[in-house]
């Protein structure tokens, strides 16, 4: 016997939800908030699965799902989404635009044309990423901790050694955690 019938759940959710982007598409959901902690953080209750990496868009400030809802809860998918405090510019791409001429050493010289740069949210702290916060370990004083989804567009630019700007400083990429599926952890240490 089912205590909760899915599809009064379900118009529950269509019809006191909000609209909210889920990876760019379009979703009802109804958000409510955890108990009060460090970070930012709202739980996403749908109908659709709303895998760990995810990034919604709500109320103008866009969040990453941190953990896994593989399955439904009450007839419902539940995940817990962390606000996205940090953005990443990864710069544009540089091709060769037209012909300029030859340098001192007879090698052509190209207009250098610069494409439009890519943004990326993310999650960034000085403790190591954890849900639960009485698990958080905070890492050295130079370090922090940069949580983003884990997508071809990420794994293509964030490498070992790679270099961002944040906070008045200079970042680089030590190690990259890919165990938590969805999510790109990375380890940073200033330049």
């Amino acid at each position: 016997m089912k205590l909760i019938d899915e599809s009064l759940v379900s118009s529950i959710i269509m019809d006191y939800g909000e609209q909210v982007k889920v990876n760019d598409k379009e979703t009802e959901a109804i958000i409510t908030n955890p108990l009060i902690s460090e970070q930012e953080e709202r739980y996403i209750h749908t109908v659709q699965n709303v895998p760990r990496g995810s990034v919604v868009d709500y109320k103008t400030f866009k969040y990453l799902t941190i953990t896994e809802s593989s399955s439904m809860r009450t007839a419902k998918y539940k995940a817990l989404m962390r606000q996205c405090n940090h953005v990443i510019e990864f710069p544009g791409e540089i091709t060769n635009g037209k012909f300029l001429g030859y340098d001192d050493l007879g090698r052509a010289v190209f207009e250098e044309i610069v494409g439009e740069p890519t943004y990326v949210h993310a999650i960034v702290d000085n403790k190591s990423f954890s849900v639960n916060s009485t698990d958080a370990i905070r890492v050295p004083v130079n370090e922090i901790i940069l949580v983003l989804q884990d997508n071809k567009v990420n794994k293509e630019k964030i490498k070992i050694n790679f270099k961002f700007p944040s906070m008045d400083k200079k970042w680089t990429v030590q190690n990259i955690d890919l165990t938590q599926s969805g999510l790109m952890i990375c380890n940073c240490k200033t330049v």
